[in-house]
């Protein structure tokens, strides 16, 4: 199959690598472009630029959504099936439009609950008895596209986000290939979302780390799990300055 992966951050990371090794390696894989990062704010690559190199792929960065060299680029290849996970931009049509069967995104909620950008530490600060994974394929509009696969997960209470995230993007990687394998019965039996009145969830700031103490404390525990290792959680002592760093003891 003619595949190609699009992806940016950690949680496509263990998706990437076992599609590398599977029946169905990516021929290309898009990603976001080099972004400055640190106090002398040098440019790095993306977690899944960096992974595929170590992966001996073909790497194209996307810095638009509607990045005409890309688009060219894809029209040439012809691709059959496109796989997305934690990407950095929402496909236009004109690009889902180059692929003869679509392109299948993991997304790491329990859709239609918690679309949008931080799925995982939503259901953590909303105190959530379970999430999971989701295969649908993607459509114009946000986490909205058809569902494919699900698989569920119970969650304790003391998960945080970045164990939670790490758990969740390597049970994602047999739904995928579960999926690719049964590409044509998966498609033909997908269940469409009903996203009506749902809200979605919104990339996180760095304000949004400073602990509020009128808040419940069972609330302010949940960001502090929510919130591990960004933007991480905050408070200020007696006038203080600097804020002092709150921390889980692991």
């Amino acid at each position: 199959m003619n595949v190609v992966f699009f992806g940016t951050g950690e949680f496509a990371v263990p998706l990437l690598a076992g599609l590398a090794a599977s029946p169905f390696p990516p021929r290309l894989v898009v990603t976001a472009s080099d972004r400055q990062q640190g106090r002398g704010r040098h440019l790095a690559p993306s977690p899944v630029k960096a992974a595929a190199r170590n992966l001996g792929l073909t790497v194209a960065e996307m810095t638009s959504r509607r990045d005409p060299a890309l688009l060219s680029l894809l029209r040439e290849m012809a691709p059959e099936m496109g796989v997305l996970a934690d990407f950095s931009f929402l496909l236009p049509g004109i690009l889902l439009g180059l692929f003869r069967k679509g392109i299948i995104n993991l997304h790491p909620s329990l859709l239609p609950c918690h679309r949008g950008a931080s799925p995982i530490q939503q259901a953590i600060l909303d105190g959530d008895a379970r999430t999971g994974n989701t295969v649908m394929l993607l459509s114009p509009r946000l986490d909205a596209g058809p569902i494919l696969a699900q698989e569920t997960r119970p969650l304790a209470g003391d998960e945080t986000f970045a164990g939670l995230r790490d758990e969740l993007a390597a049970r994602g990687l047999p739904l995928v290939l579960g999926v690719l394998a049964r590409l044509d019965p998966c498609l033909a039996a997908a269940r469409e979302q009903d996203v009506s009145g749902l809200p979605l969830t919104r990339k996180l700031d760095k304000e949004q780390g400073r602990l509020d103490w009128t808040k419940p404390a069972t609330r302010l525990e949940r960001e502090v799990r929510a919130f591990l290792p960004w933007p991480g959680s905050c408070t200020f002592l007696l006038g203080e300055k600097r804020p002092i760093r709150c921390f889980i003891r692991q």
